[in-house]
């Protein structure tokens, strides 16, 4: 029981930490994927995603933190840091901005942001949990956001699976960007979240976060 709790945890932990307002509205993925013959670069990134989630999962229980284990990788490990903490500093103000637009798309007449101050409010209370805060939260939220997705796909989708003619070094450079980016972004939560949990579960989660 425990092992699979461990997997679905770390699964919906690292799932939670990647998708954003970008990724849910669709317009991340077609950003960097396109919108006609995007299955092989779909498939591409599966492979890179897992590899780079299971070597960040094993990398992460080496240490007690990620500062200490910057300390051991980089010369600089401050400035590392420093660069990952801003880069999550955005993507979390971006999913705030994604919030706000989204309410004053649905309540044009409300212009002050305040459900954004409260998403906000919401995340430092969870964050003072640490991550196991985000991850008891992840574990609920996650699948319900994911599952939303899925249906909306399903049923008001249109999916075009078409194979003409891309750019496939063009392509290629994007999904590998694609998937450094999100890893790099959500380094403390990839990292942090793998501490406690088996190797087999740091390989099943890496994959089945991957998938989804």
């Amino acid at each position: 029981m425990k092992f699979f709790y461990d997997v679905l945890s770390l699964s919906f932990l690292t799932v939670s930490a990647v998708v954003g307002a970008g990724f849910l509205s669709g317009r991340e993925i077609a950003a960097f994927f396109g919108t006609e013959a995007f299955l092989p670069f779909i498939v591409l990134s599966f492979f890179i995603t897992a590899a780079f989630f299971l070597l960040l999962y094993r990398t992460g229980v080496k240490e007690k933190s990620l500062a200490a284990l910057n300390e051991k990788l980089f010369a600089f490990p401050r400035s590392v840091g420093f660069a990952v903490y801003s880069a999550s500093f955005i993507s979390a103000a971006g999913a705030a901005s994604g919030i706000a637009a989204l309410f004053n798309a649905i309540f044009p007449e409300i212009r002050f942001p305040f459900v954004s101050l409260i998403f906000i409010l919401i995340a430092d209370l969870v964050a003072k949990k640490g991550i196991r805060g985000v991850e008891r939260i992840s574990f609920f939220l996650t699948p319900f956001l994911v599952a939303i997705v899925a249906a909306l796909i399903l049923f008001r989708g249109k999916t075009d699976f078409s194979v003409e003619k891309v750019n496939a070094i063009n392509c290629g450079f994007k999904t590998v960007l694609y998937v450094c980016m999100n890893c790099f972004i959500n380094l403390p939560a990839l990292t942090d979240g793998a501490r406690g949990k088996g190797r087999s579960a740091h390989t099943v989660a890496a994959a089945f976060s991957a998938a989804i």
